[in-house]
């Protein structure tokens, strides 16, 4: 089981489209592992997790494409993560050798955003099944979980466990601390790896209006995936989805973190739960 992050940034990107800080600026000398996408995740060859408006270039970046890809899993509905035009180029003529079928699994918001499309599932090529908090489901070779996180209550956003076989990871980003029902239901589980965010680094604190997590709460969460026996003993800890508000540039974040025995995602990066 592998995870090839295809974007590892907050909705902004990093560094930010209009921003000159330090962080921006030092990101663009820098470039490489600085320069971050839009948060985007492709398990294997055939489960994506978010369709942002980043996913054509790091496909193509990455010398991929989205034929294979079977699953799609989405978080919510922010355009940074669910930018529905995309969806549009599965029609016919745009694709010239036939079309994989697609199946794809977000809240009732996410999809009824999907159904406002003036086209059709079948014309599309794909099936959309709404899911909620606590719903697990089979797919392929892949079990799959929803849990409830504290973001943007409005658009019923989720993240995700998901199975193959013995191997299990976590993928939770866009969210504020987990509620007392994630744990609960996260305590059956035992991950080989855990992606969880740290958005907002030192900068603030989140409010009721933009639920993400700080530094110190994304370590906490780790340290309590670990606390609470919930990852196996090789299991991978790793941090995701950064803001340049708070969050240095790469190297300087990977060491702030590898401290904690987390590691830093970058765009690129391949994640693999073996043996």
């Amino acid at each position: 089981m592998e995870a090839l992050f295809l974007g590892t940034a907050a909705a902004e990107g990093y560094p930010a489209i209009f921003c000159n800080c330090a962080n921006c600026q030092r990101a663009r000398q820098l470039g490489g592992s600085n320069i971050r996408r839009r948060s985007a995740c492709l398990i294997n060859d055939d489960l994506l997790i978010d369709f942002g408006p980043d996913i054509l270039t790091a496909f193509q970046d990455n010398k991929l494409s989205l034929a294979k890809v079977k699953y799609l899993l989405v978080t919510h509905a922010h355009d940074d993560h669910l930018l529905i035009t995309n969806l549009t180029y599965r029609r016919k003529k745009f694709c010239l050798d036939g079309l994989q079928h697609l199946d794809v699994y977000g809240s009732l918001p996410t999809i009824e955003r999907i159904r406002s499309l003036p086209f059709g599932e079948l014309e599309l090529g794909l099936t959309l099944h709404p899911i909620g908090a606590l719903d697990s489901w089979q797919m392929g070779p892949y079990t799959v979980t929803a849990l409830e996180a504290c973001h943007a209550p409005q658009l019923e956003s989720l993240f995700f466990a998901i199975q193959e076989s013995d191997k299990c990871i976590l993928y939770a980003t866009d969210t504020g601390p987990f509620s007392e029902q994630s744990w609960e239901a996260l305590a059956v589980m035992r991950f080989d790896a855990a992606i969880i965010e740290s958005t907002l680094g030192t900068s603030r604190a989140s409010d009721s209006h933009d639920h993400h997590m700080t530094r110190e709460q994304c370590i906490y969460h780790h340290s309590e995936l670990r606390r609470r026996g919930l990852m196996k003993p090789k299991g991978i800890n790793v941090a995701h989805h950064f803001s340049h508000n708070g969050n240095p540039p790469h190297a300087d974040l990977s060491t702030m973190l590898a401290q904690q025995g987390i590691l830093t995602a970058y765009d690129g990066m391949v994640l693999s739960a073996k043996d």
